[in-house]
């Protein structure tokens, strides 16, 4: 037998050494290493299998679902199966506790935490810091909008001679209240029909469940930030939604739950029943905290432009309620910045226009209806006539109108002035006459006189133009 050279047993020596460092880190026997070595088909054969298994693990597959009846774990999801444990151990503990734990016992649990509580917590006052600012500018953008209006306290005082009999100023109707008159109205008719009683039926609620929303209520009533419970996802699911909703006594939700709610409420209901939410508990909330605080809470006016998605039940709910119950300057100019910020359907936003056109006059009504004129709609010839009407029908009141009437008149002017009719420009003319602005209506009078009327082709000439500016000074002079 030849003897084997030194570099031939120096690299059959570094061979045998790789091969039980191998078999040691992947838990095989020697004699088999070995024989990978001396049966290079079988060191093959298991090379395959590996880059198999490592495919597998890539694309999804587990090492049990690659052997078929392999009943071991593999690693990672070991260890991801402890890191649960330990989670809900930890959540075990803690509810164990007692809620006087000491700042050590709390330092201590804060330490066991998973990474991932506390990242979601420090995000938590990253958030509120956020919500702070956003509260803070917010607030100034509402002053700059208040401010706008400039309103006298002689103006504010001649505006409330036009508050009409019949409406309550800062009156709001308590959601309970509505449920309960829904429900016995319902009741009513229901045993007149020899049907059963819903009310008997909700007598016989089971106790759980009104424990549950109870408790939801309790954290509504608290909520800042995060998740809410499930339950309360679950309520606009519901056909009986408005009683349940009324177990969790809406009227005591902080402001971030009424966001919370708001956005929840909107993309699950239809648009009937988001009017009588908006209606019932967006809109008391929002005028009680106006009324408060002179202001609109940072997370209030939020839920107003998440219910712009709705923009019917938005008009029908907030818009028009407000505007028919006698509202305050500063609670129309809030809500009707919301109308300035977002973009609304014409075919919404005229009806609305339409609908305000026919409401008596009062200083809240000009102001939404400057804003919707403002966004430059264009209008059906019907809304535009309302409106002239709506104009015209104080020629004979014998008060003093506010600057925001003429400012109204002036936009109305300035927006559709070709698409008014010559009937209807005379009638504005009389009106001028009757009801004069020493700066503002010289500037109505040049935008109405200075254009074409509707199904006319061409505007007036320089000297159609001087002729009627003429005659018009003239007769306002002789009047004078």
């Amino acid at each position: 037998m030849p003897q084997k050279s030194t570099l031939h047993k120096v690299r059959e020596g570094g061979v045998k050494k790789r091969a039980r460092i191998k078999a040691v880190r992947h838990a095989v026997a020697l004699p088999e290493a070995l024989g990978e070595w001396r049966r290079p088909e079988l060191a093959l054969e298991r090379r395959t299998e590996r880059r198999a298994q490592m495919r597998a693990r890539r694309s999804g597959q587990g090492e049990g679902e690659e052997r078929g009846g392999d009943e071991t774990v593999d690693w990672r999801m070991g260890r991801r199966i402890m890191r649960a444990a330990r989670e809900q151990m930890a959540e075990l503990v803690e509810e164990e506790q007692p809620a006087g734990a000491g700042p050590l016992e709390r330092r201590r649990r804060r330490r066991q935490q998973p990474r991932s509580k506390q990242t979601d917590a420090s995000s938590d006052e990253n958030e509120d810091e956020d919500g702070r600012w956003a509260d803070q500018v917010q607030a100034e953008w509402q002053e700059s909008q208040w401010e706008a209006l400039r309103v006298t306290d002689e103006e504010e005082a001649a505006l409330t001679a036009f508050d009409t009999e019949g409406r309550r100023p800062g009156g709001n109707v308590h959601f309970a209240d509505e449920v309960l008159a829904l429900v016995q109205g319902g009741d009513a008719k229901r045993v007149a029909a020899g049907l059963p009683s819903p009310v008997a039926d909700a007598v016989r609620v089971d106790a759980r469940i009104v424990r549950v929303y109870r408790a939801v209520g309790e954290l509504m009533r608290t909520y800042t930030s995060g998740k809410v419970p499930k339950a309360f996802k679950l309520i606009p699911s519901l056909h009986n939604w408005e009683e349940v909703m009324e177990m969790t006594r809406p009227e005591q939700w902080s402001a971030p739950a009424v966001y919370v709610a708001t956005r929840t409420f909107t993309s699950n209901l239809n648009a009937s029943a988001a009017e009588r939410f908006y209606r019932l508990v967006l809109l008391p909330r929002c005028r009680e905290d106006i009324a408060a605080h002179h202001k609109l809470n940072f997370h209030l006016y939020q839920a107003l432009h998440k219910a712009t998605f709705k923009p019917a039940a938005f008009y029908k709910g907030l818009v028009l309620p407000l505007a028919a119950d006698g509202c305050t300057l500063r609670e129309a100019a809030l809500f009707s910045s919301v109308l300035q910020r977002v973009s609304i359907p014409v075919l919404h936003s005229a009806a609305a226009l339409l609908l305000l056109a026919r409401l008596p006059y009062s200083g809240p009504t000009s102001v939404f209806i400057r804003t919707l004129l403002d966004k430059k709609y264009a209008l059906p010839y019907k809304v535009i006539d309302a409106l002239v009407e709506h104009f015209v029908a104080v020629r004979d009141d014998p008060r003093a109108f506010p600057v925001l009437w003429h400012q109204s008149l002036l936009v109305f002017a300035q927006r559709y002035r070709t698409e008014l009719t010559r009937e209807q420009k005379e009638a504005l003319k009389l009106l001028m006459r009757a009801k004069h602005h020493h700066q503002i209506t010289p500037e109505i009078r040049r935008e109405l006189f200075s254009s074409r009327c509707r199904g006319e082709h061409a505007d007036p000439d320089a000297n159609t133009l001087a002729v009627a500016m003429a005659e018009e000074q003239h007769s306002s002079f002789m009047q004078t």
